[in-house]
């Protein structure tokens, strides 16, 4: 029997994109855009965007507080490197003090262009902060660890439990925290903060040996009745060998002489010898699900407007960097902003367009009601 009359649901709607391949492309995109530019009036756009992606996705989830901590105390450090960038670096016109020259490495003068350069890389990581949030937040583990090759699957376990263990972290030095102050435990200072240590410590551990008892007693790391596909241990040594001085040598000779073709081809022929020699090292099993993920058509669009962004970034950098770059040294001055490639960074805001659509079960229960 319906019930003639039901509440209102206060709770936000879901974010519609349920696929991991739609985050990870996603992320891809986030991560491209915030970190090929240096304008900071793009920074700002895509940081604005991604805050409302992390708003919608706090709403929804238990981990928000802890992520929004995270991302502050990160805030934090990226605030004392812009002070430590602003004493070493005395490049710029702007002059704005000047310590004694007798001083080392921060004598000379503090200028207001290395007081900007600072403050850019801060916008900068929290872009790249808060897009990880919202990755971290709208997917669980096991979900992407079935799109984790097998050969790869222990490192992706390992960063999987890494991701989760931040906001439990987080979460435990709150209460820790309001446990204290219900004891009447006030905090002045900084050495006020050692009945935190111990106790955050302890639970770490604690929760650290419960896991791995857990992943022992589920069979992790057995190695089965297959072996695997190398039967030499030298020729896999030596691939991975061979493939981690090729990456070595090419992103050395990228950074040192610049985009050279010999640095290029060597990086990636090193990327794929280890990635090959990894996938021969490791025994591919057979996977069971229970349940197979299906790509939605929101999904699809999500795909192919974060992969069609990601296109565009690459050849907007290949093509016309000079849209995308800023510095400003060596004097200060207004950044130059186009708004097309503005409008086109809104492309992040896809996930959240699933807000303004009808809720599926709201339709459902006015079809029972009537």
């Amino acid at each position: 029997m319906t019930p003639l009359h039901q509440p209102p649901t206060t709770d936000p709607p879901p974010l519609l994109p349920r696929h991991p391949l739609a985050w990870l492309a996603w992320l891809g995109l986030a991560f491209g855009a915030t970190l090929t530019t240096r304008n900071p009036l793009y920074l700002l756009l895509i940081l604005l965007t991604l805050l409302v992606v992390y708003q919608a996705a706090a709403r929804q989830t238990q981990t928000g507080p802890a992520w929004g901590a995270f991302i502050r105390l990160g805030l934090v450090f990226g605030l004392i490197g812009v002070g430590f960038d602003t004493l070493t670096g005395h490049l710029g016109d702007t002059v704005l003090f000047r310590l004694p020259d007798a001083w080392p490495v921060i004598g000379g003068r503090i200028t207001l262009e290395a007081v900007a350069h600072g403050l850019i890389g801060v916008v900068q990581l929290a872009g790249l902060l808060v897009a990880g949030a919202v990755f971290s937040q709208t997917l669980d583990a096991a979900t992407l660890l079935r799109f984790v090759p097998a050969a790869f699957y222990h490192a992706g376990l390992i960063l999987t439990i890494g991701l989760a263990f931040i906001p439990q972290t987080v979460l435990g030095f709150q209460e820790i925290r309001d446990a204290q102050r219900m004891r009447g435990h006030q905090f002045r200072a900084a050495r006020d903060l050692l009945p935190l240590i111990g106790p955050l410590l302890t639970t770490g551990l604690e929760r650290a040996v419960q896991l791995a008892e857990s992943l022992e007693t589920r069979g992790l790391g057995y190695p089965g009745d297959e072996a695997p596909p190398i039967h030499r241990p030298w020729l896999a040594q030596l691939g991975l060998l061979v493939g981690s001085l090729g990456v070595g040598v090419g992103l050395f000779g990228l950074g040192y002489w610049g985009r050279e073709p010999w640095a290029v081809v060597m990086s990636l022929a090193g990327g794929l010898l280890l990635v090959w020699t990894v996938r021969r090292l490791v025994p591919t099993g057979r996977r069971t699900y229970y349940r197979r993920l299906r790509l939605s058509c929101f999904d699809r669009i999500v795909i192919g407007l974060s992969l069609s962004g990601l296109l565009g970034l690459s050849l907007l950098v290949a093509l016309r960097p000079e849209l995308v770059a800023y510095t400003p040294f060596p004097r200060l001055a207004a950044p130059p902003f186009d708004p097309w490639l503005g409008s086109a960074y809104l492309v992040l805001l896809a996930p959240v367009a699933s807000l303004a659509l009808p809720r599926p079960t709201a339709e459902r229960d006015a079809r029972d009601s009537a």
